[in-house]
């Protein structure tokens, strides 16, 4: 039979599927919603995250560009491939970091500046526009920082650890000696003090450093200088500098410098406020030579983001700023030499004018939606040293090159007598434009006026007259000891300065086989009333007491050698210097009366000095001869700077016999004779002997001898003291 459904159970089983289908749906619902959510979730978040590495990549992009746009600003780069601004290659002004994103050199290749895309920003700052915390001193920080609210702006954009400098220690100088240098200065000078050439660099509170073979480099402060009257001790320091250090090597700190053409104003007013002079006849500073903070900030305003390119045009625009004369060399002073003593311990830092290559980069990237909304932004500070990619090649092909090598102090202060040498230790010239010097007037070889040194590169050089090489020689520091009135009786000199120093050759002047002469009057002074002179030739020069100096290298080494010669007579006004069988010989004769018995062994004799010497070719060595008479200990040669100890000195007589000689033994204030090594020289008759300070009269004939004769007093005297003609 067959089987009956009924309606109703029909119905009841499509009730059943369709919340079946609907649990189902349901689940699948439930399930599937946190997926879509989380995908859109994903999509934003994804979204979100390439528009952050597209700012993160755009603030790399930025800052890459900005060190690609740095690198035209390089020296090497600018003297080969000049190009607008970037074609100064010896300053560097606030124009050449200024860098835009609307350069074509970007917007070419990139769209950095779509309000709804990416925007990208770049700011660039000067490393050398600010304070190196490292050198500066503490004073002129702290003057920065009570300037600046660092909850506002950065101090980082004021103060910097990463500036350059050319180099950390410059001006090295022999260290004479410390304490009681003098016999004559124990009862004045302390034990403490250290003495050099030339201590006017070592400034209060300048840092130096001393250092002498197979000790470890000592590192302090000066604490006072006695040049400045503030100490009998020569330089004192603190810490105390060891006494192992003499005949060492001192140097002073050269502070980093500061770009005065990308200096913020704030920099700017810390560097100039609080300089003054110190008048060490009074004892206190200079009138007028303080600069407080309103000329400091006159200053800054005035030289705020101009471009100066060198010494000469920055002490141009001070002339004109308004301070008095001390201010405006207390503030010329510290741009080249802030550790000079007569700042007083008020020196900052030195200026310049260029760029040392370091720089700090901001570099920043917003990324913007297609509605303008900023959806990423990115950005990041760092401090750069900018070289290209290649090796460099350091020129020196133009004269500036060679001057900026050159002291600047002589440059802006205009004398050469004083901070000699600084910052690199030797005074040089530079041809064929000199130094601008006023009291130093030079002609260069090919007849170049002196003036500013021109800027022209020059990289095919020409030799010869009216060619374009430039050259560096050294220059013979002027030597001011002993000047006087009497200078002014020399003739025929330039600058009535009598000293020749061949500033018109490269190096010396080369006599070949040739001799250097002079008129006496050019040399010596006269020893005659200039009211009511003698006639002409009779006129003499006055020989009485004097020293020569000079350099000399030997291109070849004949025997003998003539180094110089002045002589009235073989025996009579003569002073001599020569090179003769292995010996150094400086004679000097006096104007002795003479005698009419030519067998006289004491008649028109000379005074003389020996040592070994042995020339060497090619090799410079500096003479220095002087006398103040023919007695025992009244010459002196030095051979660079020193006596050699083998130097014998003794009289002479034309036949070349010594006519001196010493005691054999010891000689009381009451003997009446005496015994010497050698008494054949000595004349027969009474004859006036000088032994140390006791002037004897002896009778050889009779052995009679008077003591303490003409004014002078019996006295002791050691075995092997000197016997001499008075």
């Amino acid at each position: 039979m067959g089987k009956t459904i009924s309606r109703a159970g029909r119905g009841r089983e499509r009730g059943i599927a369709l919340v079946l289908v609907m649990t189902v749906i349901l689940a699948l619902a439930i399930v599937a919603t946190p997926f879509v959510l989380s995908m859109i979730l994903q999509e934003r978040s994804g979204t979100l995250s390439r528009y952050e590495s597209q700012a993160d990549y755009g603030a790399d992009g930025a800052r890459n560009y900005a060190l690609w746009r740095l690198m035209y600003s390089l020296d090497p780069i600018e003297r080969r491939f000049p190009n607008g601004v970037f074609s100064s290659y010896y300053w560097d002004n606030a124009q050449e970091f200024d860098i835009r994103t609307d350069e074509m050199y970007l917007t070419r290749n990139a769209k950095v500046s779509d309000p709804k895309g990416v925007i990208w920003g770049i700011s660039v700052q000067d490393e050398q526009g600010k304070l190196n915390v490292r050198s500066a001193p503490p004073a002129a920080i702290q003057r920065v920082q009570q300037m600046v609210d660092s909850r506002a702006v950065s101090l980082k954009d004021y103060l910097t650890l990463y500036s350059g400098r050319d180099s950390n220690w410059v001006f090295p100088q022999r260290i004479r000696g410390m304490g009681n240098v003098l016999p004559s200065q124990q009862n004045v000078i302390g034990s403490n003090g250290l003495y050099v050439d030339r201590p006017e660099v070592f400034g209060v509170n300048a840092r130096v450093r001393a250092s002498k073979p197979g000790l470890k480099p000592f590192e302090t402060k000066v604490s006072a200088n006695y040049i400045l009257g503030q100490t009998p001790n020569g330089i004192e320091f603190n810490p105390a500098m060891p006494a192992q250090f003499v005949d060492g090597v001192i140097e002073v700190e050269f502070r980093h410098p500061v770009n005065l053409n990308t200096a913020k104003r704030e920099t700017l007013i810390a560097i100039f406020e609080g300089l003054h002079l110190w008048d060490s006849k009074s004892g206190m500073v200079f009138p007028d030579s303080q600069v407080g903070r309103g000329e400091a900030i006159r200053l800054a305003n005035q030289f705020h983001g101009k471009d100066f390119r060198r010494i000469e045009q920055f002490a141009l625009a001070l002339a004109q700023s308004g301070l008095t004369a001390t201010q405006g060399i207390a503030v010329l002073l510290n741009s080249v030499c802030p550790t000079a003593a007569i700042l007083d311990g008020t020196g900052t830092v030195p200026l310049c004018f260029k760029s040392y290559d370091v720089y700090t980069v901001e570099g920043l990237s917003s990324v913007n939606n297609p509605a303008g909304a900023e959806v990423a932004a990115r950005g990041f500070r760092e401090v750069v040293s900018v070289s290209p990619p290649n090796p460099l090649t350091r020129y020196v092909e133009s004269q500036l090159d060679f001057d900026l090598m050159v002291m600047q102090l002589v440059v802006s202060m205009g004398d050469p007598k004083f901070y000699g040498g600084y910052p690199f230790g030797g005074r040089v010239a530079t041809f064929p434009n000199m130094l601008p010097l006023q009291n130093l007037q030079v002609t260069s070889p090919s007849g170049t006026p002196i003036g500013p040194s021109d800027v022209t590169l020059k990289p095919q050089q020409k030799q010869g007259k009216g060619g374009n090489e430039a050259f560096v020689q050294l220059f013979a520091a002027r030597d001011y000891r002993g000047a006087s009135g009497l200078e002014k009786q020399l003739q025929n000199w330039k600058n009535q300065d009598p000293r020749e120093h061949f500033d018109d050759s490269q190096e010396g002047k080369r006599l070949q086989n040739t001799a250097q002469t002079y008129p006496w009057g050019q040399v010596f002074t006269f020893n005659y009333n200039q009211q009511n002179p003698p006639a002409p030739d009779q006129q003499t020069p006055d020989i009485a007491a004097g020293g020569m100096e000079l350099w000399v290298r030997f291109e070849s080494i004949p025997n003998p050698i003539q180094i110089f010669d002045v002589r009235e007579k073989n025996f009579e006004n003569r002073v001599t210097l020569r090179v003769e069988n292995g010996e150094l010989i400086f004679t000097v004769c006096d104007s002795g009366l003479g005698d009419p018995n030519p067998n006289d062994k004491i008649v028109s004799g000379a005074a003389e000095i020996r040592q070994p010497f042995n020339p060497v070719k090619d090799t410079w060595y500096h003479f220095g001869g002087y006398w103040k008479g023919t007695r025992y200990a009244q010459l002196a040669l030095l051979v660079d700077g020193f006596a050699h100890p083998q130097q014998k000195f003794s009289h002479v007589n034309p036949g070349g016999d010594k006519v001196i000689t010493k005691l054999s033994s010891a000689m009381t204030p009451g003997a009446t004779s005496f015994a010497v090594q050698d008494d054949s020289w000595i004349p027969s008759y009474l004859t006036p002997l000088l032994i140390g300070n006791e002037i004897v009269l002896y009778d050889k004939s009779s052995g009679t001898m008077f003591r303490g004769a003409r004014g002078t007093q019996a006295a002791a005297h050691p075995q092997n003291a000197t016997v001499s003609i008075w």
